[in-house]
């Protein structure tokens, strides 16, 4: 009989012996982290251009478009995910973001804008305001935390 009793567990790279290797790269914890900051900030950016639209009242949206806003919004997600990998937002080396990143980032959402508001309307109508503020904010989301770091970077280096 051999010293390994199971042929399940293996060596991972720092010789420890486990059943999986759950080891990862900074970058592609990096990538997971900002992909799933994206799906929270998308939900939350087009549920708040809906209650903004109706007065900060969420019993004051109709149902029928919160309804909309359910149904379309993991759409929408999936797509922002995959338009943005696409675009290779979870691949670039955000502590040297520049203008070629701001390029792909509002060219992305442009995409995103006119994906959103055909399939949606394909959905339930929404208001107007509902898309402008929704893409405005996913916008200013996506920016802001991939370029904060790039900013504090700039800043710690002043001092």
């Amino acid at each position: 009989m051999s010293n390994n009793t199971s042929n399940n567990i293996s060596n991972n790279e720092n010789g420890k012996k486990g059943l999986i290797d759950f080891s990862f790269h900074k970058w592609e914890l990096v990538s997971v982290l900002l992909a799933v900051y994206d799906v929270i900030t998308i939900a939350f950016s087009y549920f708040a251009a809906l209650w903004l639209r109706f007065d900060l009242s969420f019993s004051s949206i109709p149902a029928n478009l919160l309804q909309g806003y359910y149904t379309s919004i993991l759409i929408h997600i999936l797509i922002s995910v995959a338009v943005y990998n696409f675009a290779k937002l979870y691949n670039s080396i955000w502590q040297f973001a520049g203008f070629y990143e701001l390029i792909r980032l509002f060219t992305s959402c442009g995409i995103l804008a006119v994906t959103n508001i055909v399939i949606t309307s394909l959905i339930q109508k929404m208001p107007a305001s509902y898309f402008l503020f929704g893409i405005l904010m996913q916008f200013t989301f996506a920016i802001g935390v991939r370029f904060s770091y790039r900013a504090v970077l700039l800043l710690r280096g002043r001092n």
